[in-house]
């Protein structure tokens, strides 16, 4: 018997200067958070790779969120399965990383440790 620990969510998008909304309802695997998507190197002191097995995927959202679930950085990666950030300026500590695609949302964590 296999089971399946997949969960469904929906983001409240909270402007500042407009009505409250909620995302697209999302898939969560969380069988295996990493799956498909690699975070190098980690812990990162200046810049962190991020790669990921959907190159046909477009328009790739990357949130990176501290300890306070603030995000910190944020970007979008058209049509490339792979990003750099530059986390010169980010203090020393954990993060999660989000990566939204069209249909689910995948997470890990990222350290940031400088020497």
């Amino acid at each position: 018997m296999i089971i399946v620990k997949k969960t469904f969510s929906q983001l409240s998008i909270n402007p500042l200067d407009a009505i409250s909304k909620y995302s697209k309802v999302l898939a969560v695997d969380l069988r295996d958070r990493n799956s498909g998507f690699t975070i190098f190197p980690n812990p990162a002191n200046s810049v962190a790779k991020l790669q990921w097995n959907s190159p046909d995927e477009k328009d790739i959202a990357i949130r990176v969120v501290d300890h306070m679930g603030r995000i910190v950085i944020s970007l979008i990666s058209p049509r490339e399965n792979f990003a750099s950030l530059s986390v010169d300026q980010l203090p020393d500590g954990v993060y999660r990383v989000l990566f939204f695609s069209k249909h689910e949302l995948k997470n890990s964590t990222m350290m940031v440790v400088k020497r």
